[in-house]
């Protein structure tokens, strides 16, 4: 039986094991659906150099065969394709095939129901951009939304009217210029709009983010033991960086810092400290110096041990499956 190396990121405290653990004396660890159940567990079984069988390739499947039209809601006629929906339970992290020249199509959007765009109207009806829901689709023909609001009325957009639609994923901006065709207001008020041959898009992310509210400490990695720390609140994260707001701006950009700060994983709690680097400060002319918010530091994680990039990603698929809300 030959045995291949086990890695950080293919082991999620609180989740079945795929496939058995072994040592390299080829000893059983842990058997196949058994849970990892604490840090401490998770850390032993990574310093043990644990071991797993190689998972075999999948046998090829016959391609269903499918109809022009995708099943749809109930509530949205028989003549519009819905947009196909995967399981709440298993968000896809998977980033869309990029272009050398940054196109994409719609469908590399991965798109579905009930997700916000926002629309940017004609010049003549204001620069704000109004958020609205996808309902659905017709492939190279129409995109269903809702109607853009104020309150609780609908604007008054007409067909032919331009806009601009903007969606954001945990990893990727895209945009694309569209027209609204229609403005139906029977059995409910919904647009279509004009089906893009292009839609433009960007990796702005390399690892998905979740918000969050969890204290934090600064200090610079060469302080001395009596060296005063700093605090701030970490309210955002991934597994490569956060975005930490202060009340003071670190004067020590591009120079290292230690972040320190407590999480809880399935109700297990856990102090890191983690090397990083600050690489921009934004502030919020809007708040006051005493408010803890006003000032933003994007920090960028270095050189981390690979149990607490494991122990952070597994916070990161624990908050998309059980608040996938906080998904930015």
């Amino acid at each position: 039986m030959r045995l291949i190396s086990v890695e950080s990121d293919e082991l999620t405290i609180g989740e079945p094991l795929p496939w058995a653990l072994y040592d390299h004396q080829r000893q059983l660890i842990m058997d196949q659906g058994e849970v990892i159940n604490s840090v401490s567990r998770l850390r032993s079984i990574l310093e043990a150099g644990a071991m797993r069988e190689p998972t075999p390739p999948p046998s090829p499947s016959p391609v269903a065969a499918s109809n022009s039209f995708q099943a749809v809601p109930n509530n949205i006629p028989n003549s519009f394709q819905a947009a196909p929906k995967p399981p709440a339970s298993a968000p896809s992290l998977e980033e869309a095939p990029k272009g050398s020249d940054g196109t994409f199509t719609f469908l590399d959007m991965k798109l579905r129901i009930g997700d916000r765009i926002q629309l940017q109207l004609p010049a003549s009806m204001g620069s704000e951009r109004h958020v609205v829901k996808l309902i659905g689709y017709v492939e190279n023909a129409s995109v269903l939304v809702t109607p853009p609001m104020v309150g609780s009325m609908s604007l008054p957009v007409r067909a032919s009217d331009k806009i601009v639609a903007r969606v954001f994923t945990s990893q990727t901006a895209f945009a694309f210029d569209s027209t609204i065709e229609r403005v139906c207001k029977i059995p409910y008020d919904y647009l279509h709009l004009l089906y893009p041959t292009v839609v433009q898009g960007a990796i702005v992310r390399s690892a998905p983010r979740i918000k969050t509210r969890i204290i934090t400490s600064i200090s610079k990695s060469s302080a001395s033991a009596g060296e005063e720390k700093l605090s701030g609140v970490i309210v955002n994260i991934s597994a490569q960086g956060a975005l930490i707001c202060m009340r003071q701006v670190l004067a020590i950009h591009s120079q290292p810092i230690i972040v320190s700060f407590r999480i809880n994983l399935h109700e297990v709690a856990t102090d890191l400290n983690i090397k990083a680097v600050i690489r921009n400060v934004q502030t919020d002319e809007n708040k006051d110096d005493s408010d803890p918010m006003k000032y933003q530091h994007g920090v960028q994680f270095l050189g981390m041990l690979p149990t607490d990039n494991m122990i952070l990603q597994s916070l990161i698929y624990q908050q998309m499956v059980e608040q996938p809300h906080n998904l930015m």
